[in-house]
């Protein structure tokens, strides 16, 4: 009986290439899309801030102050009593020859600066100014019409602000009292003499085109009717508005 060889080994299989797992990894391995190691979680929500806006104040003036076209209002009192209202209850009300409320409007320049601080220029004002005293029977009212020139100077003190100083003359036009009622007896015209005006306060420019005045005026005055010479003399306060259009 023949017995066929049997071989004692026989070759080994090849290699196959290994196939994905259809079992996710629950361990390891990089996140893919928002999926952390593990598993996939639920987005992180963050905190939107609101930027915080800054107001940026506006620029200093870019050229000196102490320029253009303004309007001013104020009151003044003081002087000589130009007529006296006595009331039925044996009270009396005093019309003064310096008291009033005075509107103006006026232009000036101030191009000499010698240096950065301090600066010298001229200016002129036309004005009104008017008082009464009245009572329910009358009453006596007082106009005249202010001009005024003068010289200035300007200290600075800030970027924006000055200290600002007056000096000039006033000559009142018109001047003239009148009554009414029980003071329809009184009219009269005053002739003004060449009077002085001095006047301190601040001036502060916020812009190029803007400015603000605050003074406290002193005019030494007289007027004449008659051949009297009457005392005017005043001090007040006045506010200004100056327009710059440089």
């Amino acid at each position: 009986m023949a017995v066929a060889d049997v071989p004692l080994s026989s070759p080994a299989p090849e290699p196959t290439e290994p196939q994905p797992s259809s079992v996710p990894p629950t361990t390891g391995g990089p996140a893919v899309d928002n999926e952390a190691p593990g598993g996939p979680t639920r987005p992180s929500r963050q905190t939107r801030q609101t930027p915080t806006r800054r107001v940026e104040p506006p620029p200093p003036p870019t050229h000196p102050p102490g320029s253009g076209i303004g309007a001013g209002l104020g009151f003044g009192f003081g002087g000589n009593t130009l007529a006296t209202l006595v009331l039925t209850d044996g009270s009396s009300n005093d019309l003064k020859a310096g008291d009033g409320l005075a509107v103006n409007v006026s232009g000036m320049g101030t191009p000499f600066w010698p240096t950065d601080s301090v600066g010298f220029g001229l200016g002129a004002e036309i004005g009104l100014k008017y008082r009464a005293v009245t009572a329910s029977n009358g009453g006596v009212s007082f106009i005249r019409f202010p001009a005024v020139v003068f010289g200035q100077m300007l200290a600075r003190a800030t970027e924006r602000g000055a200290f600002l100083l007056r000096a000039g003359a006033e000559y009142d036009l018109g001047a003239h009292v009148s009554g009414d009622g029980i003071g329809s007896g009184i009219s009269a015209d005053l002739t003004s003499h060449v009077g002085f005006v001095g006047e301190a306060g601040l001036w502060f420019q916020p812009n190029n085109h803007a400015a603000l005045t605050l003074t406290f005026r002193y005019t030494h005055l007289t007027y004449s009717v008659g051949g009297n010479d009457i005392a005017a003399s005043n001090a007040g306060v006045m506010v200004g508005y100056v327009f710059d259009p440089r």
